[in-house]
């Protein structure tokens, strides 16, 4: 994976750029999530793609290959672990046990034209009131108390750029 050449900022440019390349209009909503997030680091990028057009299996398989070719051929970043989603699915997975979880222990807007995150933060609150957990490589994960914490740090940075969006410097 190339992160390590590169800042934070390119580093999520070049993906957002090499998922608009193949998806272009399509793309509602992009999110990076997972180690990558949460230290900073890690063996591989873990990225949901929401996309207007629901596929079959076969579609999204193959879409989803082709995205990660061109993302290693084009931008250098292998390793992407990708996921290309319609609307419906990715509410669908927006529930306690899914992989989907794991934006409980934080997660990065790429784009989001569809009022996306709007769904996630709406899950982040649901989960932080229980007392889900999980057991990973990593250790003791409570993911109730986690979604809690990621709800309250967007909420106050979406507050934050919505104050500022009324000013120009």
């Amino acid at each position: 994976m190339r992160r390590n050449t590169l800042g934070v900022e390119e580093f999520y440019s070049e993906i957002l750029r090499g998922l608009l390349d193949i998806l272009g209009e399509e793309l509602l909503a992009a999110f990076v999530f997972g180690s990558t997030i949460y230290y900073g680091k890690g063996r591989d990028v873990d990225i949901v793609a929401v996309v207007s057009k629901d596929r079959n299996m076969k579609e999204k398989l193959a879409l989803e290959y082709r995205i990660r070719r061109h993302l290693c051929r084009d931008y250098r970043i292998c390793g992407a672990d990708l996921h290309v989603m319609g609307v419906s699915e990715f509410r669908e997975n927006l529930k306690p046990g899914t992989f989907l979880s794991g934006f409980a222990l934080g997660y990065r807007v790429l784009l989001d034209r569809g009022n996306i995150e709007k769904e996630v933060l709406s899950f982040l609150k649901l989960l932080s009131g229980s007392d889900y957990v999980i057991y990973n490589r990593y250790g003791r994960w409570n993911l109730g108390r986690h979604a809690g914490i990621t709800y309250r740090r967007r909420k106050r940075e979406l507050e934050k750029d919505s104050l500022h969006d009324g000013f120009s410097l």
